[in-house]
């Protein structure tokens, strides 16, 4: 029985005892949080009643500790910032187990807007000497069956509201809360592995079929058919095998270091998997995701002669859901409507209206990487002294290479740097997003690097922490799949060091920036965390709860800070940075 209890508080002759708990908090993640409640069945104490002495506090943890390890004399330490106390008691064999409850709402909103989950402490207030102690059933307990549990309730973000409708006078314009999408659920892993192949398919048949969408209701993947023939395109099942170690944005896992680095690249184990099958439902439609995206690519493009505003447009991409294009616009005219319906049909294109929508910024601009092994999340220097992040080591046949952010190095004769040359890159200066030669596909904004300079090469690690940390996490491979709605990731840049709990609000947008457009990126929102310029390049990733090594997800591009709401970011997915160059990350084995 002892190992399966938790106990909390003082007793009078001076004996202290105090209770840690952590939870996955990742849920809470874009969430308007109403309220967060922690309970536990309190099963023993000095007496029945409402008021039994100082109570027991809930405080937050703030540095690491490990349920194997925690003794008395290493604690780790906690703040009482926030903390809650319940004053509440049962006495076994004089009253019933009850709940003691406590509202750790503040607490959860810092967790959700990355302060690190280092979990929870229950003790006394005050831990004088007193009886003042709670016993409460652990996880593990099998005879009360009531573990220690969170109860968490979130108000609604809300949709769109129709401000123009479709009609005689243009396309239908829309207004939405500023952190719109940024409440999507994470999709379970085989429902986010099925839609990255459905996506897949459509790529194959684009014509035929248009953008495929998860239906979080259901559980079901939608993929719509054009035309007759796609019917039976997209109706085929679609299977494989799920990883499930693709959800964790926990940065205070174990599992960095510092000092020496190596040139391993090893194959490492993928780690939990499932096998899935989805049958798809495939609902008709009228514009293919070949047109659609043709569409985005016009609208990313046009100027003012061609679409009144289009000075305007901030971004464009397919809604699937809809089967339109939803480009955001921070103003928004009766020209702007009449001529996008004049050119692709009324019902075609909606507006978002967003005033505070700003374009996309670079981000050229942790800060020594000297050992002669070149970890991702690092600064270097382009060959016109603008500061960017490297994002990943690439390992190709032909040698191990680096990744960055293509427009870091995309308008230099040489397209030489601190240490090394752009041999492929994705982006061209004065047009944004450009096909690989011999490819016609858009894949975001990246480039492919070979280390010249002597005595240094690539290592399959990347810093971690603040933008002055020295500490680093190894590299356990990349996602296989596309990213979905939902997703929780990191960012790892030299201006701000590393931010986690961004989630992606959109699969596959385009933008516009200040020398064209770039297609084929991933939006990812943020409640209080922005990037900012010199992070452009970085590593985009997640830390995988078990090993503590990462895994990587793409390679940032650019940014945008509005003057109200949640900060966007936006960047390559690892699976184009794959299809453009082949290879694969660098990888370091786990630790036997």
């Amino acid at each position: 029985m002892a190992a399966a209890v938790l106990g909390a508080g003082t007793h009078s002759d001076g004996s202290k005892a105090r209770a840690y708990l952590k939870f996955d908090m990742s849920s809470l993640v874009g969430q308007q949080i109403s309220n967060v409640t922690l309970s536990l069945l309190n099963i023993d104490g000095p007496s029945c009643g409402t008021t039994v002495g100082d109570g027991i506090q809930v405080r937050r943890v703030t540095s690491a500790w490990s349920p194997s390890t925690v003794t008395w004399s290493m604690q780790p330490t906690n703040t009482t910032e926030n903390a809650v106390t319940n004053t509440s008691s049962i006495r076994s064999g004089s009253c019933n187990p009850a709940p003691m409850n406590w509202d750790i709402t503040a607490m959860a909103r810092q967790w959700a807007g990355d302060v690190g989950n280092y979990g929870l402490v229950l003790m006394s207030p005050t831990e004088r000497a007193s009886n003042n102690y709670r016993v409460f059933p652990a996880s593990e307990d099998t005879d009360f069956n009531n573990p220690p549990k969170i109860t968490a309730i979130f108000d609604p973000i809300g949709g769109p509201t129709v401000l123009y409708p479709a009609g005689p006078d243009g396309v239908e314009v829309i207004q939405t809360p500023a952190n719109w999408r940024s409440d999507a659920l994470q999709m379970a892993e085989p429902l986010a592995h099925a839609l990255s192949g459905a996506h897949d398919r459509v790529e194959a048949n684009s014509g035929a079929l248009a953008t495929p969408y998860a239906d979080m209701v259901t559980g079901q993947v939608i993929v719509p058919a054009a035309t007759t023939d796609g019917r039976a395109i997209g109706s085929a099942a679609l299977t494989g095998t799920a990883y499930l170690d693709l959800r964790g944005t926990d940065w205070t896992v174990p599992g960095t270091y510092e000092g020496d680095d190596t040139n391993e690249d090893s194959e490492v184990p993928v780690g939990e998997a499932e096998d899935y099958t989805f049958a798809p439902q495939v609902p008709d439609v009228t514009r293919s995701s070949a047109q659609l995206s043709t569409i985005v690519s016009e609208i990313l493009e046009a100027d003012t002669s061609q679409v009144p505003g289009a000075d305007r447009i901030v971004s464009a991409s397919v809604w699937p859901e809809h089967n339109q294009v939803l480009l955001t616009a921070n103003t928004v005219s009766t020209e702007m409507r009449l001529a996008l319906a004049q050119r692709y049909g009324t019902n075609t294109v909606v507006i978002r209206l967003d005033p505070n929508a700003v374009h996309a910024q670079r981000q050229d601009s942790r800060l020594n990487d000297n050992d002669g092994y070149i970890n991702g999340a690092g600064a270097y220097l382009t060959d016109q002294s603008r500061p960017c992040t490297m994002g990943f080591a690439w390992s190709l046949p032909a040698g191990k290479r680096l990744i960055t952010a293509g427009h870091c190095l995309d308008n230099y004769t040489a397209g030489i740097f601190s240490y090394g040359r752009r041999v492929l890159g994705t982006h061209l200066y004065g047009e944004g997003t450009v096909p690989i030669p011999g490819q016609s596909a858009l894949l975001g904004d990246s480039a492919l690097i070979e280390v010249t300079k002597p005595g240094i090469q690539p290592t399959a690690s990347i810093f971690v922490g603040s933008v002055n940390s020295t500490s680093k996490r190894s590299v356990k491979g990349s996602f296989h799949r596309r990213s979905g709605l939902g997703d929780l990731y990191c960012v790892g840049g030299m201006k701000t060091g590393q931010t986690c709990n961004w989630k992606v609000t959109d699969p596959n947008t385009g933008i516009r920036v200040n020398d064209g457009r770039i297609e084929n990126v991933i939006k990812g929102t943020h409640p209080s965390a922005c990037t900012d310029s010199g992070d452009s390049g970085g590593a985009v990733y997640i830390i995988d709860r078990t090993s503590g090594y990462v895994v990587a997800k793409g390679i940032h591009s650019s940014a945008n800070t509005p003057l109200i709401g949640d900060c966007d970011e936006f960047f390559t997915d690892i699976n184009s940075v794959r299809q453009a160059y082949g290879g694969d990350v660098m990888k370091r084995k786990l630790p036997s």
